[in-house]
């Protein structure tokens, strides 16, 4: 739910998106990697702050439990786009896909807009 990736300045290498993912399924499901037909690279990542220091550390998986929802959102989890194919521009539509250990795969589209227009869903 909710795809999106804050604008960036034009000469960034790399962008964030951030998703919710609901696990509608009665098992577990878990996300092993991300892709996208746009960037060079795509990790999944986390970001921390310890002792006043941030820091982001590749995650090579996320269980999320039968039910259970993931939020992937600034300054923890998110995907990490590297090395764009094309300039990025406010409204775009960045192609994803979500892959999980069971073989399944999500694809969406997340949509590129100003970081302060982004307004978090409630349930």
């Amino acid at each position: 739910m909710d795809p999106w990736v804050p604008l960036a300045p034009p000469a960034a290498k790399a962008h964030a998106a951030f998703v919710m993912i609901h696990n509608h399924s009665d098992n577990p499901k878990t996300l092993i990697s991300a892709s996208s037909e746009n960037y060079k690279m795509v990790h999944i990542h986390q970001s921390e702050e310890k002792d006043g220091v941030a820091t982001m550390s590749m995650v090579e998986q996320i269980q999320i439990p039968a039910g259970g929802m993931l939020t992937m959102k600034p300054g923890g989890l998110h995907i990490m786009l590297m090395g764009p194919k094309t300039p990025v521009n406010l409204g775009d539509e960045i192609p994803v896909t979500l892959n999980f250990e069971d073989g399944t795969s999500v694809e969406l589209k997340a949509l590129v807009k100003k970081r302060h227009a982004h307004t978090q869903h409630t349930h």
